[in-house]
């Protein structure tokens, strides 16, 4: 009798010990879309199916959702795995943070004026910055990440106030084009590591405020300033892939090194540094404008050209 009785409560045991083990399921995001029946991201009962995303879910902003209404980020952090805007949608941000932790993929349009987008996973194949309007207000990558900004031929990604980089590898290519556009002063900081190009293009126009770089920078291309002001800190290397153009503005250039492998164009920004380098393999070129600086050197590999009366030089 004893040994039957341990025979089956043993029985027992393990049966229920299978039981647990099975009963242990992993949990898989969900694909959500958004309903839209008011405007408010964090609002459960706007998304299908009813929750509002996590980082595992990939969520949807249809061209046209049922509710009649576009989704507005407003305060807090929210997240998702993929993010895709639709053809003729649109995502509205005014604060709060959004993390990404897979795919950017817009086809509509992503307006912030206020509030950071934050990318805590890598991009694939898939990412999409070619397409759609990218209008971030604040940009932060995490270290170790690579959003995939440089997927597509003519990316653009424009940014009205910070840029923060924390991944030393961040390398992208010449395919994206980086527009700093806000009206008040912003800044640029980069962890890269020298040979990792953070911008494929760079391009200041801005309606007011100055751009500063808080970190030494690499540009795959070229820089373009075109309004507003940028300026380098102090002992920063800025190198730019391709050529400078200054055709308005004006850059300050803080006991810093510039290094230009192609032309360098002034056709109307204000240029002051102070104890600056300047390395330019290409032409020297100014049309109109104002190039000096109390001390410093410019190293010349192509030609010197002063093309008008109104241009001055003083290095």
């Amino acid at each position: 009798m004893f040994n039957l009785k341990r025979t089956r409560k043993l029985s027992f045991l393990a049966t229920t010990h299978l039981l647990i083990i099975t009963s242990f399921n992993i949990v898989e995001g969900a694909a959500k879309t958004w309903v839209g029946t008011t405007n408010d991201w964090s609002t459960g009962s706007n998304w299908s199916p009813s929750g509002v995303p996590t980082n595992a879910d990939d969520a949807t902003i249809p061209t046209s959702p049922t509710g009649g209404n576009f989704p507005t980020i407003s305060t807090g952090t929210v997240a998702v795995k993929k993010m895709t805007i639709q053809s003729g949608a649109t995502v509205t941000q005014t604060g709060g943070t959004l993390q990404v932790a897979d795919d950017w993929e817009n086809s509509g349009t992503f307006t912030a004026s206020s509030g950071a987008v934050q990318f805590t996973g890598n991009g694939s194949a898939a990412s999409i910055f070619n397409v759609g309007t990218n209008q971030f207000y604040d940009v932060i990558v995490d270290a170790g990440i690579d959003p995939k900004f440089d997927n597509n031929a003519n990316g653009s990604i424009l940014v009205s106030h910070d840029f923060t980089n924390n991944n030393t590898g961040l390398d992208n290519n010449v395919n994206p084009t980086f527009t700093f556009n806000g009206s008040g002063n912003q800044n640029i900081f980069s962890a890269g590591t020298s040979g990792k190009t953070t911008f494929g293009n760079l391009v200041i126009n801005k309606s007011g405020g100055t751009v500063s770089l808080t970190s030494g920078l690499e540009v795959f291309s070229d820089l373009t300033i075109t309004a507003g002001s940028l300026s380098t800190g102090s002992n920063y290397t800025l190198l730019i892939g391709g050529n400078a153009a200054f055709n308005g503005g004006s850059f300050t250039i803080n006991a810093s090194t510039i290094i230009v492998p192609g032309t360098w164009t002034n056709a109307g920004s204000t240029i002051t540094g102070g104890a600056c380098s300047l390395d330019v393999a290409g032409d020297f070129t100014l049309t109109t404008g104002s190039i000096s600086a109390s001390t410093g050197t410019l190293l010349l590999g192509g030609n010197f050209t002063n093309n008008s009366s109104n241009a001055t030089f003083d290095i």
